[in-house]
């Protein structure tokens, strides 16, 4: 396979990543945008809002996009890895800082959202940070100890889950226990178990991707309908019925403690749709303009939707009645957040040429 040809193949599959993220950052802010406007604190619904619970739980399966985020991260992270090859030998410190930067930005994201009561509430952000942290150790001393402890946590999530709700009240305080398995669903959303290995997923399968053996579509096509074909058939086949929508508790453990069988049906659809989005490629490049900033921008997307999105909705609700408020807030929050992306990647690149031309004039 010549050179050429192999970095056609990653552009292919970071092109697919950017359509995935894309569509799960749309969907993520339509549904934040619902419930801010038919919620009390984005914490359940009001009474105007009851009227839409038999519906959200009819549409709950469009959750899929944003629960997709995390998978999406681990193979972002890995596609970051492939293009710094020979960068290794530096890496942690760099990882260090970043999945910190992350932990923190989502502390702030928390005061300047929802004031000082929630400060230390935990969300992806933390567990995105933490998981890059983690995945950059344990690949270190050993691959099989990454995908083994991921594997271990996605088995027995359940049974830790029991094994910590038998132990002291004052140990299922604590927060580094609630980080972990979220006993406090009120504060703690986005635990490591199960979700850390939903991330590793996502990292494992672009590096079976990535690896020489797949550098041509067939070998692709094998592989992808075999692992989603195999993970869809292990979902359905311990499958536990679907999720139940709890309007008194819109962000809780109905949500982040899945069952195992939402979990493989998650991975299933994701192969699925990063297969889709390789093939889709042609079409994808046509539109990229659309899709990259918003992929791109993830982050600073995330923070300023969230902290001005909540506050605008809060005060537009006392002016004008919710139903009438969802699609043009809707359309504002999608329209600024594509320009917060393409604001990052001109920053980037032009981060890039000045680091190029600082290299030529040494």
């Amino acid at each position: 396979m010549t050179e050429k040809a192999s970095g056609q193949h990653f552009e292919r599959h970071i092109m697919a990543l950017h359509a995935m993220k894309f569509m799960g950052i749309v969907v993520m802010i339509a549904i934040h945008t619902f419930f801010w406007l038919f919620s009390s604190r984005d914490t359940c619904l009001t009474q105007r809002g009851m009227v839409y619970a038999e519906w959200i739980s009819t549409l709950v399966f469009f959750g899929y996009f944003p629960l997709s985020l995390p998978i999406i991260a681990g193979a972002m992270y890995r596609a970051r890895i492939e293009e710094d090859r020979g960068a290794e030998k530096t890496r942690l410190i760099h990882i260090l800082a970043v999945s910190l930067m992350i932990i923190l930005l989502g502390y702030v994201m928390n005061l300047l959202t929802w004031g000082k009561a929630c400060i230390w509430d935990w969300d992806v952000l933390g567990l995105i940070g933490l998981a890059y942290l983690f995945i950059t150790l344990m690949v270190r001393i050993s691959s099989w100890l990454l995908y083994g402890t991921a594997i271990m946590i996605l088995v027995f999530s359940k049974a830790i889950y029991a094994a910590v709700a038998q132990m002291p009240l004052s140990v299922q305080k604590l927060y580094i226990v609630n980080i972990f398995v979220s006993m406090d669903s009120v504060h703690f959303y986005w635990p490591v178990v199960p979700w850390f290995a939903v991330i590793v997923f996502g990292y494992g399968y672009y590096e079976l991707l990535f690896s020489p053996g797949m550098q041509n579509r067939r070998n692709i096509m094998l592989i992808s309908t075999m692992l989603s074909a195999v993970f869809l058939l292990l979902g359905t086949v311990t499958w536990a019925g679907p999720w139940r929508f709890n309007p008194a508790q819109i962000w809780g453990s109905w949500l982040f403690h899945p069952d195992l069988s939402i979990l493989l049906l998650l991975a299933g659809v994701f192969v699925l749709c990063s297969y889709l989005c390789y093939l889709a490629w042609p079409l994808l490049i046509k539109i990229q303009w659309l899709i990259k900033p918003v992929s791109v921008g993830i982050l600073w997307i995330y923070l300023i939707h969230t902290i001005t999105g909540f506050h605008l909705i809060a005060f537009l609700k006392h002016l004008l009645k919710a139903p009438v408020l969802f699609f043009p807030v809707l359309s504002i929050l999608l329209l600024s957040s594509w320009f917060i992306g393409r604001g990052v990647e001109y920053i980037n690149n032009h981060q890039f040429e000045f680091v190029v031309k600082k290299v030529a004039k040494e």
